[in-house]
């Protein structure tokens, strides 16, 4: 990221030109070692959304990892609300959208990436995996990187 710092949150106003919808939007920023913002992305939905992990690859592509309350960013959701991976290049450019889900409640908490994919935790309220134990579950997932 050639010196720059990138983050990831949620945010319930308008951030560098962005747009709003009814309620709370995931966002990322890249700042430069001055503190000055390169470039930042809103993405949303009609219900809440939430920006908790991040990670960058060996080519400065960033990775997003939270959930997303409602039909988000042009993709339907499983459930109340899904995980949400997204892929962002060094630009700030979206690349890539992948919401995992059931029909209950599911979130990413944070993420790591390998050359070969993205490992994210978080927890489900369905069965995201060979079995649940009921009320919510923690999980541990992987994604490839060319979601």
């Amino acid at each position: 990221m050639n010196g720059n710092i990138v983050v990831v949150g949620s945010t319930d106003g308008v951030l560098d030109g962005g747009t709003l919808t009814q309620s709370t939007d995931i966002f990322a920023s890249s700042l430069t070692a001055a503190g000055v913002i390169s470039w930042t992305v809103q993405l949303r939905s009609l219900q809440e959304d939430w920006g908790n992990g991040i990670g960058v690859d060996a080519a400065g592509n960033i990775y997003l990892a939270g959930q997303a309350g409602g039909m988000f960013e042009g993709f339907s959701t499983h459930g109340s609300s899904d995980i949400a991976l997204i892929r962002i290049d060094s630009s700030g450019s979206v690349l890539a959208i992948q919401l995992v889900g059931t029909t209950t409640f599911d979130n990413a908490q944070a993420l790591m990436v390998t050359p070969k994919g993205v490992y994210y935790t978080g927890s489900t309220n369905g069965l995201l995996g060979p079995t649940s134990f009921g009320g919510t579950d923690a999980i541990i997932a992987f994604a490839p990187l060319l979601f």
